[in-house]
């Protein structure tokens, strides 16, 4: 019976033993209770980020599918007005070589023109010089008609005198 309390102070230590051991996995059944529980709650809040975030996903690739359409049309107006920009500057080079011929051809123009205005002003001094010569015949004519006035009729209409007078032959023609 000596072995009686050393048993059942051996026993009385397995309970505490046991005890301990089952509270320790109480606590750690607790523990990891809460720990799962934790980590459900955070699974929940990440499934809820996760279709937060295909929700946002879904709006950014319409967003970005709106962006691609959007840029698509803008290049193709840009490739329209880019072809319009390249005719439109080979029409400018053209016109500016036109302008270029024309400004060469109006200075040929120009050039004729002077030459024919020179030529016109020379005719004109010639013509001024030869009416002035022709004045001064014209005014020595009446002198030289008066000395030559009494020839016969035609000369006498060259020089501008008036016919001879009709009496005269009147009378010539009376005195038969």
């Amino acid at each position: 019976m000596k072995a009686f309390p050393f048993l059942a102070a051996l026993a009385f230590v397995a309970f505490v033993a046991a005890l301990g051991t089952l509270y320790t996995r109480t606590v750690e059944a607790r523990q990891l209770s809460a720990a799962v529980i934790d980590m459900e709650m955070r699974l929940n809040a990440a499934q809820l980020d996760a279709k937060e975030l295909r929700g946002q996903n879904e709006q950014l690739t319409a967003a970005v599918t709106e962006q691609k359409r959007f840029v698509t049309e803008l290049e193709t107006k840009w490739q329209v007005e880019s072809d319009e920009m390249k005719k439109k500057i080979r029409d400018l080079e053209g016109c500016e070589t036109e302008k270029n011929e024309l400004k060469t051809k109006l200075g040929m123009e120009e050039e004729e023109l002077n030459k024919v205005k020179g030529q016109l002003e020379s005719d004109r001094q010639n013509l001024e010089r030869e009416i002035n010569t022709l004045k001064t015949q014209l005014e020595a004519l009446p002198k030289v008609c008066k000395l030559i006035g009494k020839m016969d009729p035609e000369t006498r209409k060259l020089c501008g005198l008036p016919e001879q007078e009709e009496p005269k032959k009147e009378e010539k023609q009376n005195p038969s």
